[in-house]
């Protein structure tokens, strides 16, 4: 368990075992402003293209940040020929915990950061391993609270793509 307080959880010794999750990389969040997701989608679809055996599927679940109307819905019309690119919309509370132990992988592909993540906390609380820039809140609060995760630079279509390679067994 993580010592965030805000999200408490029963029975952390029936979480599914990484070995046993689907090959699924996931995000959440508000999208558009510093929470991008093209780099994240490249970085998965380069993998899918360079790997045989069991593609990666990317679950993409949250909305549009208020500052950015459309983001979303203009992201799935250009990628709806990916059929391992899922957008799973807003992630009800009683979805949350289904969501982060459906996947081998959380990524956070952020340009900045503005405050700590409680997805991050989740992500740590479901035992989803999380991918990270090295910037900001995610140093600050992994140093702090114990997390460890796959780093990348951030900004770094390059960097991203091997964190996720890594974390995920296929460098």
């Amino acid at each position: 368990m993580v010592p965030h307080g805000a999200f408490e959880r029963q029975g952390c010794e029936n979480l599914r075992a990484l070995k046993d999750r689907p090959n699924r990389v996931i995000t959440m969040g508000k999208f558009g402003t510093y929470k991008k997701l093209t780099r994240t989608i490249q970085a998965i679809q380069s993998i899918n293209a360079s790997t045989a055996g069991v593609p990666i599927e990317l679950v993409i679940g949250g909305s549009d940040h208020p500052a950015t109307p459309g983001y979303l819905a203009r992201l799935q019309t250009k990628y709806a020929h990916d059929e391992n690119i899922k957008f799973h919309g807003y992630v009800a509370e009683d979805e949350v915990e289904a969501f982060f132990t459906s996947a081998r992988l959380a990524v956070f592909d952020y340009d900045s950061t503005t405050g700590s993540s409680g997805v991050l906390h989740q992500a740590a609380i479901y035992g989803t391993p999380a991918a990270y820039p090295l910037l900001g809140d995610f140093v600050d609060v992994t140093e702090r609270e114990g997390l460890t995760g796959f780093h990348f630079t951030p900004l770094d279509l390059v960097d991203l793509t091997r964190s996720i390679r890594d974390a995920l067994g296929q460098s």
